[in-house]
């Protein structure tokens, strides 16, 4: 009976040494990611009545409210709401100030206005132009409060992967894209086809051979060639 009392302690006083304590743990929490912020800002641009005219005091006013909520042009997306009535200059004049500003092109929406939306006064009108922003908020990577453990663990620590998924959210140029990707432009089909035909027939273009390196000879030559072209054009004064 004593025998089998000494193999049990044994047996587990062997398994508490092999096993890594609980305490030196450090399971992966939740997956790290790069949460985006949407804030929305409204400037209306008034016309007057039956006018296309885009007036300077409007433009001004335009330009101040994009200095005060667009600091980043790349990270916000425009939508134009027309009021009262449709005009293609207008929303010209509008988009040729904001892509002035740095806004890209295909960042600005045109929409008709709801019906509830529309002005009631005669004597103006207007488009009605709402402001996106977005801000990425990148995932703490400070997070050492547990010792990480060694490598007989099945659990990945808690900031791995934590640091390439701050850096793609840093580098965004348009953090929106995170949220819903952006469509492909034009493209002409008989291009792509025909590099993926002379991919087949192993006949691949050969790429450009330029180089920015200049070697000391050249260097060299080229710094006298200067120092002479100096010398003999100041000799002519």
């Amino acid at each position: 009976m004593k025998f089998i009392q000494y193999s049990a302690l044994l047996f587990l006083t062997l398994l508490s040494g092999c096993a890594p304590e609980i305490v030196d743990w450090t399971p992966a929490e939740s997956p790290k990611e790069n949460k985006v912020e949407r804030t929305v800002f409204y400037h209306t641009i008034h016309y007057p009545s039956k006018s296309n005219f885009f007036p300077e005091t409007e433009v001004n006013s335009l330009i101040r409210f994009l200095k005060a909520n667009a600091e980043n042009p790349s990270a916000i997306s425009i939508t134009l709401e027309e009021c009262d009535g449709h005009s293609k200059k207008r929303i010209k004049d509008i988009q040729r100030v904001l892509v002035k500003y740095g806004i890209s092109y295909d960042m600005i929406t045109v929409e008709p206005v709801e019906k509830g939306h529309r002005s009631t006064s005669s004597s103006s009108s207007g488009v009605c132009l709402i402001l996106e922003k977005y801000l990425v908020i990148p995932p703490s990577c400070a997070d050492f409060s547990q010792p990480i453990g060694d490598a007989r663990q099945a659990h990945a620590p808690s900031n791995f992967g934590c640091a390439t998924t701050a850096n793609l959210g840093m580098m965004l140029a348009n953090p929106r894209d995170l949220i819903k990707g952006r469509s492909l432009g034009a493209s002409d089909g008989a291009v792509m086809a025909a590099g993926v035909d002379r991919y087949r027939k192993d006949n691949l273009k050969a790429l450009l051979d330029t180089s920015t390196n200049v070697s000391p000879s050249e260097g060299a030559s080229t710094g006298a060639a200067a120092s002479s072209s100096s010398t003999s054009s100041t000799g002519s004064y």
